[in-house]
């Protein structure tokens, strides 16, 4: 496999994953491509930061902001 074709693939895979339909992907011009790759990849992103905080809290806070955390949550 070449490495364009894996790029895209990989691409193509993480639009797939942002909940983008294939059958939209092949409608999409290069600019839509890349706007919605960038706002994927910022959404990955405060996805990490996100887990990174919870797990901090979980793994050194007391019972009291593990709570209010989940509160926060809506949970």
């Amino acid at each position: 496999v070449s490495q364009s074709r894996y790029e895209w693939g990989v691409r193509v895979s993480r639009l797939i994953r942002a909940g983008h339909r294939w059958e939209e992907i092949l409608n999409y011009s290069y600019p839509q491509i890349k706007l919605f790759l960038e706002a994927a990849q910022y959404l990955e992103l405060e996805d990490k930061k996100n887990q990174l905080i919870l797990g901090a809290i979980a793994a050194q806070g007391d019972d009291k902001a593990i709570k209010n955390t989940l509160k926060d949550l809506g949970g």
